[in-house]
């Protein structure tokens, strides 16, 4: 009887031992995967702020501290490329039954934005880029106003040339427009009014004018 009593638990106490190095094993597994999709997904995140030059701004980087963000349709374009090929990624090479907690729930909220991303492109004419709440008529001269801080002379100087490239962005703004307008999709006539005085308040004051109240 007293031999028996032993060898179950010399198999009870052998057993322990390998559950414990499976589940240390499945633990750093996890571990490893985990970190993967965290160093992806910071990769990810840079590849974007290397996109938008306003966002950088926004986020206290002067990096392309002179430049606008792109808003063509090529730029769409590219973005949804981007979105198709992280979904890709996220399907064939990050195993999310590897992920848990946190981790996993980053997989699955990323893993639908890319989703919504890519479908959204075939509805992104469905936008005012200008109207009476904000828009760029409003956006761009706020933007110069609240978050380009100027620091030095290389900030200055940074700062003209994102108004010269004001005019190059307006461009882009009216093919942006006009595109909608091929496809029937119009703002409101009422918004027009509301968008016009925008527009003329930012260059109503001196120096564009000899009123003695400064301009925006």
């Amino acid at each position: 009887m007293k031999q028996i009593i032993v060898i179950v638990a010399l198999v009870l106490l052998i057993s322990c031992k390998e559950g414990g190095k499976d589940t240390a094993f499945v633990k750093a597994n996890s571990t490893e995967k985990a970190a993967q999709f965290n160093d992806w997904l910071a990769v990810q995140f840079h590849e974007d702020l290397s996109r938008d030059p306003q966002m950088q701004t926004s986020m206290g980087s002067k990096e392309n501290y002179g430049k606008w963000t792109d808003i063509s349709s090529e730029y769409e374009l590219e973005s949804k490329k981007i979105a198709e090929r992280r979904l890709a990624y996220l399907r064939d090479s990050i195993h999310k039954e590897g992920l848990t907690g946190q981790d996993r729930l980053s997989y699955d909220l990323y893993y639908q934005k890319q989703k919504q991303e890519i479908a959204n492109f075939d509805y992104r004419l469905y936008t005012y880029p200008v109207n009476q709440m904000h828009g760029m008529q409003s956006e761009v001269p706020a933007f110069l106003i609240n978050q380009h801080r100027i620091d030095s002379v290389s900030d200055a100087k940074a700062y003209i040339s994102r108004l010269k490239g004001i005019q190059p962005l307006f461009e882009q703004l009216s093919e942006n427009l006009k595109l909608r307008e091929y496809n029937g999709i119009m703002m409101p006539r009422f918004v027009f009014h509301h968008v016009l005085k925008d527009s003329r308040n930012v260059i109503d004051g001196y120096p564009f004018n000899d009123s003695k109240d400064n301009s925006t």
